[in-house]
């Protein structure tokens, strides 16, 4: 799908480059965008460079832009869908459910190592492609699962947030040095202001 900006411009990101074209795709996680990042098929692409499996490339380069707080999905007649807010230590006895799927390595990289640091336990371990899978898995095993609190959940589902610490999720650009986009850095600096 392609976007062009529009001449009002109310949010004031698009109004950087109006000129520029850009096309927006949705894939599952940094492993999969990478492949299209190395052979210059995509300009740009957001997530977590980390725990990917797999060499990142030389010719690619990271800007930090953000840390998502991280909270924890669960049926909403689940026993921690009570509270407002879930200390992270209340999760040690109530055993998580873990997401994994290649093309998404590093959320699974992020959970396991919040699994270890925290002493957390895992119920079960399911595969599966994309966050639809990852919501129905919780629906029909009835375990808690890590996730954003701002994301659209289905019917009986709810998130609630982490505390004491909230758990946070890094997210970078990333882009290919070699693909001849020019000042990518200065275009994603004017993006984020």
């Amino acid at each position: 799908m392609a976007a062009h900006a529009s001449a009002r411009c109310p949010t004031g990101r698009r109004c950087q480059a109006p000129d520029l074209p850009f096309e927006v795709l949705q894939s599952h996680g940094m492993a999969a965008a990478l492949p299209r990042l190395l052979t210059v098929d995509l300009d740009l692409a957001f997530g977590r460079p980390f725990g990917l499996g797999r060499p990142f490339g030389a010719a690619l380069a990271t800007m930090p832009m953000g840390l998502d707080p991280i909270g924890v999905i669960v049926p909403t007649d689940h026993p921690l869908a009570d509270q407002d807010e879930v200390p992270l230590a209340a999760l040690a006895d109530h055993p998580l459910l873990i997401h994994s799927a290649d093309e998404s390595a590093e959320w699974q990289d992020w959970v396991e190592q919040a699994v270890a640091a925290f002493g957390l336990k895992v119920a079960t371990r399911i595969r599966g492609h994309g966050r639809t899978s990852a919501l129905a898995a919780v629906q029909a095993l009835r375990h808690p699962a890590f996730g954003l609190t701002s994301a659209h959940l289905p019917d009986g589902l709810t998130a609630r947030p982490l505390t004491d610490p909230v758990p946070l999720h890094p997210w970078h650009a990333v882009w290919n040095t070699t693909s001849g986009t020019r000042s990518m850095t200065a275009r994603i600096r004017a993006s984020h202001e």
